[in-house]
């Protein structure tokens, strides 16, 4: 589990990163309002993604990894359904365009929505093949599709807005990098050859319920934008806060890597009815994810100014309040993805489901009501409060079924060393690139502060040694 963590968090380091080069780059080249154009664009294509990609995904990798020699049936019972599945979408999607560009306010969003949907197809197959690569724990050559795909896309679409292309030269890259990665991640999924036919129907049964849960949640994650831009009506504050947005998901690109080993593990790990192992796997996953999680996004949130003039120029400084508040919003959805993970690996998608129903109206409410009075930060107060009362909730669940979760002492310490980082960040603040040496000063005091409270142990670091060097 360990080297899968490994490889998995390197590629999505390689995403996060060629997406931050793609973003700043386009939010330069294109002007902030275009930038905000394209980012409503995006978030509306990420609302329809899932409506069809993480049910089936997620039902591929749980049932692969309790029966790998069967994956080869489960993935083509996969693509069938998605192929359908897409279709659809994107047919209902290139017809409502209009209606949505409506909604919006904004009529010249239509042409780009339909050209757009062209990337839902080879997207939504792409990610069975991965998810089929997850579920059988080959988690090395996912990574390496992943990082590939991260790669050409940055690369195609550069060249395309530099001949001289604006947002439908962007959305056209999109399309084609994506296509390819398709091809790449096809290419590792060679399995032996079996005419047993796993049944569509056990498939979608436990699809269906992901499906609705992760509609859900990841609505919350692009709503906030959709609503800025619908109340507001000012296409430079949706610029700001699309360039909040997606530095904000940092910690996601980062540490969701942690949720897509969990699944197979625990689902495994309950297939053969080894409850010892499922809880070791829930407490080190939380563990180790927030040594990591909980400073990162405390050092980002006080030096968060700073952060967006490096990346964005001084134009976008007035992302910097909203982004400071949505760090943490993505952050509980980091943790919400664990712990919904975990429900979900168990057999209980109905749960995770049912959580999540009771989360989108009300991050439509808090969204509603919080970005009239208090503009960008109130789009990111709804979804940073909607993601804790998440937590609180699927956390309350796992320890009242499994009497297990993360021991509290411990968060108490990665806490407790994380605010005081924070404030020596906020007391002595460094300014340009300086700010990167502030983040490997303050990191290192924070690890100092653990191994003073024995929170991390040299069994940590040895173990963590080993991954790297088997890697």
């Amino acid at each position: 589990m360990g080297r899968g963590v490994i490889y998995l968090t390197a590629s999505r380091v390689t995403f996060a990163f060629s997406g931050f080069i793609l973003h700043v780059g386009l939010a330069r080249l294109l002007g902030v309002e275009e930038y905000g154009t394209y980012g409503v664009i995006m978030a509306l294509m990420g609302i329809a993604y899932i409506l069809y990609q993480p049910g089936i995904l997620t039902a591929v990798t749980k049932f692969t990894s309790e029966n790998i020699e069967t994956a080869g049936p489960i993935l083509k019972t996969g693509l069938r359904v998605q192929v359908i599945l897409t279709i659809c979408f994107a047919l209902i999607i290139f017809f409502c365009a209009p209606l949505l560009a409506q909604l919006l306010k904004d009529p010249s969003l239509s042409s780009y929505i339909r050209l757009a949907v062209l990337i839902t197809i080879p997207m939504g197959l792409n990610t069975i093949y991965l998810g089929s690569l997850n579920g059988a724990k080959l988690f090395g050559k996912q990574a390496f599709s992943v990082t590939a795909h991260s790669v050409i896309k940055v690369l195609i679409i550069f060249i395309i807005v530099m001949l001289g292309f604006k947002i439908k030269g962007v959305i056209s890259g999109l399309i084609i990098s994506t296509v390819i990665a398709m091809f790449i991640a096809r290419h590792f999924c060679q399995y032996e050859r079996s005419d047993e036919v796993f049944e569509m129907k056990k498939l979608l049964a436990f699809a269906v319920s992901v499906l609705i849960y992760v509609f859900c949640i990841s609505s919350i994650t692009n709503l906030d934008l959709l609503f800025v831009k619908s109340l507001l009506k000012d296409n430079v504050e949706t610029g700001l806060y699309t360039s909040a947005a997606n530095v904000a998901k940092l910690p996601f690109m980062l540490f969701s890597s942690f949720s897509t080993v969990l699944l197979p593990s625990v689902s495994q790990a309950i297939s053969a009815n080894n409850m010892e192992l499922f809880k070791k796997y829930i407490h080190q996953t939380l563990r180790y994810m927030l040594l990591g999680l909980v400073p990162l996004i405390f050092l980002l949130s006080s030096s968060a100014k700073e952060v967006m003039e490096i990346l964005y120029s001084g134009n976008f400084s007035g992302a910097a309040i909203p982004f400071s508040i949505l760090v943490f919003g993505i952050s509980f959805a980091v943790i919400l993805s664990v712990l919904s993970t975990v429900v979900i690996g168990s057999g209980s998608p109905r749960v995770a489901m049912t959580f999540a129903l009771i989360l989108l109206p009300m991050d439509c409410a808090l969204n509603y009501f919080l970005i009239p009075k208090y503009g960008l930060a109130g789009a990111a107060s709804a979804t940073t409060m909607t993601f804790l009362c998440g937590c609180v909730m699927v956390g309350l669940y796992i320890y009242t079924r499994f009497k297990t979760l993360m021991n509290f002492a411990s968060s108490l310490k990665i806490l407790f060393a994380s605010v005081i980082i924070y404030i020596l960040s906020l007391l002595y603040p460094f300014h340009g690139l300086w700010i990167i040496l502030q983040y490997i000063l303050l990191f290192s005091l924070y690890v100092f502060i653990l191994l003073i409270l024995k929170e991390v142990s040299r069994e940590d670091i040895r173990m963590f040694k080993d991954i790297f060097k088997r890697s």
